[in-house]
């Protein structure tokens, strides 16, 4: 595990596909940020995120999230104007993969 705050590894880049893992230190969040197309995240350890989803300079929703150890879930791409970050509010480090697949 990294001891850097947030940090994303490409680990595979495809015209059709793009794979990454994504590290989350403890208390850190991510930069604001949208996603063009859903993706599939597959936790590889345990741990609480609160995300926080803006409309402008606008909070339109906040929800915790659970990673569960190899407990795959789907996210759906960004609503167009909308944006969001993560915070690891949990104890450990958030350890996960994002598989991207473009049609």
């Amino acid at each position: 595990m990294t001891s850097e705050p947030y940090r994303v590894d490409i680990k595979l880049k495809h015209p059709k596909a793009t794979v990454s893992q994504v590290h989350l230190a403890p208390g850190q969040s991510t930069p604001e940020h949208t996603h063009a197309h859903g993706y599939v995240v597959h936790p590889r350890a345990a741990t609480r995120l609160r995300k926080v989803t803006k409309k402008g300079d606008q909070v339109i929703s906040t929800e915790e999230i659970e990673h569960k150890p190899d407990e795959p879930y789907f996210v759906g791409a960004s609503e167009d104007g909308t944006s969001f970050t993560l915070t690891n509010i949990g104890n450990g480090p958030m350890l996960c993969e994002k598989t991207f697949i473009y049609k």
